[in-house]
């Protein structure tokens, strides 16, 4: 809930009070009775309707509705919807989720003992400006993607989506909330989607902001999770997450990004 910029923690505040709500009480589901129908008309036509609401409510924050300058502010985000059997995620930006089930088809059975194997599933996917769909639509809008620059113009960080020759807006992602700037150069609101079948043995979900994820990737965060689920702590499941990432940060980086995260066993 930090959000970027200087009003990047009111524009990830107002999603979070307005984007689950706008979607429980859009006309075509407010209606239904059951979780079932809830999820065949949220899937309809490619999830029409969650798309539509993501934009709405990133054309209110574009255009001051909330007195909200959001030129050089915004917010990525990260959402699951759970209904019955059907898990939805839908995600804008570099925040991640992922979820850890027990792939019961895969167990290991010797003389001694039985071992079942956890698998790990990406529940969104991370919206980068160098991924080549991504790269494709900024381009194409007359951005450009490279580094930032020091003062002997060398290169450092991450890939970062800019304004033709500017270091503005010199975003880490290619779809987010806000960034009016952005938004000339093809960032968009619009989320990717993915959808996981409840049915299997579920154990855990993650989900962190990037500055959990920049040095670790999701196996390494599974393999942590493994030990604190089998002792049922996801209190210090979450603790050592953030340990371990700045520690990887003081060795890595100059800067610390700030850690966001939600465990749920």
């Amino acid at each position: 809930r930090f959000g970027h910029g200087f009003y990047g923690n009111i524009i990830s505040n107002y999603l979070k009070d307005n984007l689950i709500e706008k979607i429980s009480r859009h006309p075509q589901i407010e209606s239904l009775n059951t979780l079932e129908d809830i999820y065949n008309t949220l899937k309809k036509d490619n999830y029409e309707i969650i798309k539509g609401i993501f934009n709405e409510i990133d054309h209110q924050i574009l255009n001051k509705e909330n007195d909200i300058d959001a030129k050089l502010s915004g917010s990525t985000c990260n959402i699951m919807i759970e209904l019955g059997d059907h898990l939805l995620c839908a995600n804008v930006g570099d925040s991640r989720a992922v979820l850890v089930y027990e792939d019961k088809e895969k167990t290991i059975i010797n003389d001694k003992d039985t071992i079942n194997t956890y698998e790990l599933f990406s529940l969104s996917k991370d919206c980068k400006p160098y991924l080549p769909q991504e790269k494709e639509r900024i381009l194409k809008n007359g951005g450009i993607i490279r580094r930032f620059k020091d003062s002997s113009n060398n290169e450092y960080g991450p890939l970062r989506a800019f304004k033709n020759e500017s270091d503005f807006p010199g975003l880490a992602m290619s779809r987010s909330f806000g960034d009016k700037l952005g938004k000339e150069i093809g960032v968009i609101a619009e989320p990717l989607i993915v959808e996981f079948n409840l049915n299997k043995t579920v154990k855990y979900i993650v989900i962190a902001s990037d500055g959990i994820w920049e040095y670790m990737n999701s196996e390494q965060v599974m393999n942590i999770g493994n030990m604190y689920y089998a002792m049922n702590d996801p209190d210090n499941f979450c603790k050592a997450l953030v340990k371990k990432s700045t520690e990887l940060w003081e060795k890595n980086s100059t800067n610390i990004d700030d850690m966001t995260l939600i465990v749920i066993f």
